[in-house]
């Protein structure tokens, strides 16, 4: 016989058991869940909800020495900004180039009397006065050169994109005695080229001197005995400067020889079209080849040497105007300044 007694009371007390797990468990689960996430609310009461609790988003909360109302990176960010700002300032006129500081002007230089030997003399970066040559640099001149030929000047290294060809033809057909100077080497580009231009000038007939072991950064003596001589002395002896280039990245050669004061022919390579001869410089061109008009111009102005000073006076004045070492400086001002405002 089943006892339904006994098999109640076990069911009651299970459920009893189970309410009171059930209450435990709700008590637990209610003490586990966070608390409510509460408006961002700054110090002085001023709510700003941001989304998620914590610093990283609301940005509010005050830390000792914060200021009350304003959000401590705000306030963080104005005073770097405080910190590392600059004063305002304004380009200076170009009357006021060189000037060490606001309203500041160059005291007077002491007279060489005044002088005091022992202080270094100022660089000021002014712009030398072209050369004169020397009267007396061809004497014992030994190169070489025959004393009734015109000093022709090659001054380049001796690669393809020089174009030494046209100089060597040049002379084959200019009708006056005349030799080449080549004052640099080939470099790192091999000999062909320059055993290419010595063949060449001996199908023509060309006296070429191949002098660079005889141009050193200062005046000397080789070995031997020989004399050397620097880039300068050749570009002052010269009668003529070669620069037929078929390519160039600007014109260096070109320049010393407008400093150098010396009479010029040159190709019209693409460079010397866009930034030089734009300016006005007075040279005898070739458009990629000699013709008898280039022969003709250049006969006619080694005749004339009034007219060789005039051209050589009007170089050197566009040079100084366009590419020397003030011109540089304004300009690279201008361009640091533009990319690089002070504010």
């Amino acid at each position: 016989m089943v006892n339904y007694s006994s098999q109640t009371n076990r069911l009651a007390l299970v459920s009893t058991a189970a309410l009171l797990l059930g209450a435990t468990l709700a008590l637990d689960a209610s003490a586990w869940q966070r608390p409510a996430t509460p408006c961002a609310c700054a110090a002085d009461g001023v709510c700003r909800p941001q989304g998620p609790w914590g610093h990283a988003a609301t940005k509010w909360r005050p830390w000792p020495g914060d200021t009350l109302g304003q959000d401590p990176t705000t306030v963080q960010e104005a005073e770097t900004r405080k910190e590392f700002s600059l004063p305002p300032s304004e380009r200076p006129p170009i009357t006021m180039e060189g000037l060490r500081g606001p309203n500041i002007s160059k005291p007077p230089k002491p007279t060489r009397e005044e002088a005091d030997p022992t202080e270094p003399a100022e660089d000021n970066m002014a712009e030398p006065a072209a050369p004169e040559p020397e009267d007396n640099l061809l004497e014992g001149f030994d190169l070489g050169l025959p004393e009734d030929h015109l000093f022709v000047l090659q001054p380049v290294r001796v690669i393809p994109r020089k174009g030494i060809e046209h100089a060597v033809e040049l002379l084959a057909r200019l009708d006056r005695p005349a030799s080449l100077v080549i004052s640099h080497a080939s470099g790192d580009e091999g000999p062909q080229y320059a055993e290419r231009i010595r063949e060449f000038a001996r199908l023509l007939d060309v006296a070429v001197i191949w002098a660079a072991d005889r141009v050193t950064a200062e005046r000397g003596r080789l070995a031997d005995g020989r004399r050397t001589y620097t880039l300068a002395d050749m570009y002052d002896a010269a009668d003529l400067v070669t620069y037929p280039s078929l390519i160039e990245g600007f014109g260096n050669a070109y320049l010393e020889a407008v400093y150098h004061r010396r009479p010029i022919f040159v190709n019209r390579y693409a460079v010397y079209e866009v930034d030089i001869r734009p300016h006005g410089f007075r040279s005898v061109e070739m458009n990629g080849f000699v013709t008898e008009a280039t022969l003709a111009e250049i006969r006619a102005l080694l005749d004339d040497p009034a007219r060789i000073k005039e051209w050589t006076d009007v170089n050197y004045d566009l040079g100084l105007r366009h590419f020397s070492h003030q011109t540089v400086r304004r300009g690279l001002r201008a361009e640091l300044m533009e990319m690089f405002p002070v504010v």
